[in-house]
């Protein structure tokens, strides 16, 4: 069983600076308005691109087992989350947005509105609970 960690922005931030410099244009960081798929509440979410792949950061068995980075279906992913509006990425935007915020994120006021309303942190926020039974590619720090 998957768990949302409560720390996607951040999540999301460090696995993009984890990966190798070769391959960083290919990826990017997503920040967006997606909405919990039991209840169509809408949340602030990130995650990270790799063509028509995601990478989200989840904890393994338990709330607060190890984390492992799960790979997605980006349609689906997309799908599931009923993603409304998203702003992607690159490594240099994250450095520049995050030497001027002193945070990984949101940025954006729309996301950050989305935040405060949940009585979460700007850097983090609530996501989707429940159990994630999509097929998954795992890939453990």
């Amino acid at each position: 069983m998957l768990y949302p960690t409560g720390e996607c922005f951040d999540d999301a931030a460090k696995f993009f600076c984890s990966i190798g410099y070769d391959d960083l244009e290919q990826y990017r960081v997503v920040h967006a308005i997606a909405h919990f798929p039991e209840t169509g509440q809408p949340f602030a979410h990130a995650w990270v691109e790799r063509g028509e792949l995601v990478f989200e950061t989840k904890h393994l068995e338990h709330p607060n087992g190890p984390k492992t980075v799960v790979c997605f279906d980006r349609a689906e992913f997309i799908k599931r989350l009923r993603v409304q509006d998203f702003t992607r990425y690159s490594m240099r935007d994250l450095l520049i947005q995050a030497e001027r915020s002193d945070c990984s994120g949101p940025w954006e006021e729309r996301y950050r509105a989305l935040c405060r309303d949940s009585g979460v942190d700007q850097g983090t926020e609530d996501e989707e609970r429940g159990n994630q039974r999509d097929s998954q590619q795992a890939f453990h720090r």
